[in-house]
């Protein structure tokens, strides 16, 4: 796994665990259909400079729900970096 990692993702170093800067949307769209329903943390450029950040369950490769139960769209191109979060039991 660290092989496809390092080929096509950067790691980002963190104490959390792995965070993913993909090189290429277009293999977000297969990454986040198997994440379907999973909780995620993604990064969003901001069209005013800057970042924002969304949390939530993934609802579809582009949308999320967050835990007000809003539905959060978002586009790969937008994307900055994204992690799979853990859920605490």
């Amino acid at each position: 796994m660290a092989s496809i990692a390092t080929a096509r993702y950067l790691r980002l170093g963190d104490s959390w665990g792995w965070a993913y800067r993909c090189h290429m949307p277009t293999e977000l769209e297969t990454q986040f259909s198997e994440l379907i329903g999973q909780r995620v943390s993604i990064r969003l450029n901001d069209k005013d400079g800057g970042f924002r950040d969304i949390l939530g369950h993934l609802v579809t490769p582009y949308s999320l729900r967050n835990k007000r139960g809003e539905l959060v769209e978002f586009s790969h191109s937008e994307i900055f970096v994204w992690r799979q979060v853990i859920e605490k039991q």
